[in-house]
């Protein structure tokens, strides 16, 4: 087995921890290895990054790539792993926030990755969400460079050495305990600081001892301290960290002081191998606690070593490592019991049979429907079509949806693959579902909706016949509350074939009931994904891109059944015109449209009259001058509808008469 390591820094922690010191034991394998560095810029890491195809699987640690260089690596990677021990999803600036460009970038690597290894339970938790195979990996150190565990035998009388090792990036973290030491060397214990970093502070109240960080001398200076200090605040990139320091400290048998966050609060059990301490007042009783009962810190300081031998050692968690990545080569599934055990926010999935048909994908976005989701399911298991890939993503429902969505998985035994994330909105969930898919063809269905028995038969059948088309609707039925049916498409508006005469066509006749739509995957990456800034119009904005490039079928059978109930999607019309003119004005911008500028004034001038008029309806229109501008732009575009003039007429007389 060969396996390329991508690093950012040959010589950084995250190299040294995660990759450097497994070498050995990868060796002793006789698993060839090689660490290459991520270089600046694109053209040098399409330099660097030629040989990936030689080797049987590529880690990639840590770094999120654009969309080119990710998918330059991903082609070339037989099988690809990522490795993340911090919540980089978000910015880790002193005010640490959500990074919209970061979490797509997470996501899909995540999505595209064979395997990732997460490296607390918090990225696991998060990982196992998004529907990706994951490993717990935590961030390790070498027994063999540590001594057994001890304590200084020495009593009162000599200082007690407090102790702090990281990096000028989290030494802020250190100094929020400043009130602390000024408190502490008020009192008559002795005590120092000693802090293991390239950069310092002074003028906190006791001594300071200064020792530059080296990675020859940090586990001897480790050794002298008496107390491990790991304070940290709690925002959204802490609760991510891992906590290399604190498994440090145990290692060197020393009771820890941190601040119950993120997995530093997993690792160190408050009272048994070190306290947990949430302000200035409990991190100054704790270390005088330690500092006044020897016996304590022996105590803490043997529990720390002996959760680190049988947890935290390169030693005991390699054989899981080495082990997902063989059965990852050898294409054998595997379980790995994670610790701590926790139950996760997804249930385990598969994907679709082993057959010689092709696999389809399908994703069936759940919110608050526990009264029809259990019946979606079963429409969709029970298909005539075997090789299905189905994904059930439940956006974060408040009802019992969640707990229908796990008795579907017991039901039909783990074929299911279920994914639980907090409200999102439909079209994030949508475009989540397609990136996780694996199959040739992808669909969606309403979490209220059913599918025909031949439904997914019949379409992959026309689209294998035809390669020449991209993707295939049907009719369906209307299903209403009162139990009555009938069918959604008309029989004058019946698309077949769906294919426009003109673009006039394509905006005022041609339609299609686009749930009933099957694609061939490839098609996003042509025409993009769901417009995300939209909330109601996503499917008719995307019905216009995929009509303008993209050849459609129909098959006229009902092949899905859609309800019409009272908790459908509410729709606000004022949002929804108001859509649909953002993706007028977008579609018409584009230079293929240019050549057509009097079915923009049309069609522009059609929809800002719709958008005004259900402003004035709405009540909406006392608080600006919105609906006098639609109806100006909209006379101006297409001056001959007399609509506009009649609507005017009206603003201007409530606005007079209100006066």
């Amino acid at each position: 087995m060969r396996i390329a390591f991508l690093v950012q820094g040959l010589e950084t922690p995250r190299t040294r921890y995660r990759v450097r010191q497994y070498l050995p034991l990868f060796h002793k394998q006789e698993v060839e290895t090689r660490v290459i560095n991520i270089p600046r810029g694109t053209m040098r890491r399409l330099r660097d990054f030629r040989s990936l195809d030689e080797f049987d699987v590529v880690v990639l640690q840590k770094r999120l790539f654009s969309a080119f260089d990710f998918h330059y690596i991903r082609n070339k990677a037989k099988r690809l792993v990522f490795d993340v021990d911090d919540a980089i999803m978000v910015k880790p600036d002193a005010m640490p926030q959500e990074s919209r460009r970061r979490r797509v970038r997470f996501e899909r690597t995540i999505a595209e990755s064979d395997l990732v290894f997460a490296g607390n339970s918090y990225l696991m938790k998060v990982i196992q969400g998004l529907g990706a195979k994951a490993i717990l990996v935590p961030t390790c150190i070498d027994l063999n460079r540590y001594q057994a565990s001890r304590v200084k035998s020495s009593g009162m009388e000599e200082p007690l050495h407090l102790g702090w090792i990281g990096s000028q990036s989290t030494l802020p973290y250190l100094r929020e305990l400043k009130p602390v030491f000024r408190e502490l060397g008020q009192m008559s214990v002795p005590m120092d600081l000693t802090i293991i970093c390239n950069t310092f502070f002074d003028d906190c109240g006791i001594p300071v001892c200064k020792k530059i960080w080296s990675s020859e001398t940090e586990v001897r200076d480790l050794m002298g301290l008496d107390i491990g200090l790991a304070p940290l605040p709690e925002n959204l990139w802490t609760i991510g960290k891992s906590a290399t320091k604190v498994v440090q400290y145990m290692a060197a048998g020393l009771p820890v002081i941190t601040s119950p966050v993120g997995a530093n609060a997993e690792i160190v059990q408050d009272g048994v191998n070190g306290f947990h301490a949430k302000d200035i007042r409990e991190w100054v009783d704790r270390i005088l606690s330690l500092a006044e009962h020897r016996d304590q810190r022996i105590k803490m300081g043997i529990a720390g070593r002996q959760l680190v031998e049988k947890s935290y050692s390169v030693q005991g968690v390699f054989p899981r490592m080495y082990e997902g990545l063989k059965g990852l080569v050898l294409q054998q599934d595997f379980a790995v019991k994670t610790e701590p055990e926790k139950e996760l926010t997804a249930a385990s999935g598969t994907a679709g049979l082993k057959t010689d048909q092709p696999l389809v994908s399908i994703t069936i976005p759940a919110h608050n429907h526990e009264a029809f989701v259990q019946e979606a399911i079963d429409s969709v298991m029970k298909q005539s079509y075997r090789n299905i890939e189905v994904m059930v993503i439940d956006d974060g429902s408040t009802d019992k949806t969640w707990e229908k969505i796990e008795e579907a998985c017991k039901k039909y035994d783990g074929r299911i693959r279920a994914v639980s994330h907090e409200n999102q909105g439909l079209v994030r969930t949508l475009n989540l579902g397609i990136r996780l898919s694996k199959g040739k063809y992808w669909c969606q269905m309403a979490s209220d909706d059913m599918m025909h028995e031949r439904n997914i038969e019949l379409k992959v059948n026309f689209l294998e016949r035809n390669p020449d088309y991209d993707a295939v609707c049907s009719d369906a039925l209307v299903l209403k509350e009162d139990l009555s049916s009938r069918r959604m498409m008309p029989e004058k508006s019946k698309p077949d074939p769906l294919q426009r005469k003109n673009l006039s066509d394509l905006f005022e006749k041609t339609k299609m009931f686009f749930p009933s739509l099957l694609f061939r995957k490839p098609v996003f990456d042509n025409i993009g994904y769901f417009d995300e800034s939209m909330r109601y119009y996503e499917d008719k904005e995307m019905k216009l891109r995929l009509l303008m490039n993209c050849k459609v079928g129909y098959i006229d059978e009902p092949l899905l059944t859609w309800r019409s109930h009272v908790t459908n999607t509410s729709m606000d019309m004022v949002i929804s015109h108001r859509e649909k003119i953002i993706a007028y004005e977008k579609i018409f911008s584009l230079p293929m449209m240019k050549r057509h500028p009097l079915l923009r004034q049309k069609m522009l001038g059609k929809e800002y009259y719709k958008y005004a008029r259900c402003l004035l309806e709405s009540g909406q229109s006392d608080q600006d001058h919105s609906v006098a501008w639609y109806l100006f732009r909209s006379i101006l575009f297409y001056p001959f509808r007399y609509h506009g003039y009649y609507y005017l007429m009206k603003w201007y007389a409530k606005r007079l008469f209100s006066l």
